[in-house]
């Protein structure tokens, strides 16, 4: 990745890991850096140190489907609300995606990305059942917003 990634500064670069600061990242993915090559890799490095969000942002520039399919996997697999969510504003995430994701992130206790993503799925009853566990367990916090 140096070879292709070299513009000297603020790049930080540990153990195959790269990290670029907020205004060198824009220049990489949106500026006149952005050629197709230096994108992918980009892309590629971001998604082998799990900076999910990032590769994504490389791979949408690029249009590359094949990335954005993986992130997608990415994002079912680890009930990745967010991710999902970004990958639904760009490309679609279709209601069995969405019903997919849910039960992975019920299953990995993450009770309100379950809860939004039943609701995208459509899945009230699913979503009111996670709601109510939800409120349950946090009783006298501040979940009355759900």
């Amino acid at each position: 990745l140096s070879g292709v990634l070299q513009s000297g500064r603020n790049i930080f670069m540990a153990t195959e890991k790269i990290f670029l600061d907020i205004l060198e990242k824009r220049e990489w993915i949106y500026g006149n850096k952005a050629t197709a090559e230096k994108l992918q890799e980009l892309g590629l490095c971001y998604l082998s140190n799990k900076h999910y969000q990032d590769a994504l942002e490389c791979f949408l520039r690029l249009k590359n489907n094949d990335g954005i399919e993986k992130l997608q996997k990415i994002a079912i697999a680890e009930g990745d609300f967010f991710l999902a969510q970004k990958i639904e504003t760009e490309v679609g995430f279709s209601p069995e995606l969405w019903l997919n994701l849910a039960c992975h992130a019920q299953e990995q206790g993450k009770l309100l990305f379950a809860f939004s993503a039943y609701t995208k799925a459509g899945k009230e009853d699913s979503a009111n059942d996670i709601k109510l566990q939800i409120k349950n367990d946090n009783q006298g916090q501040y979940f009355e917003r759900l």
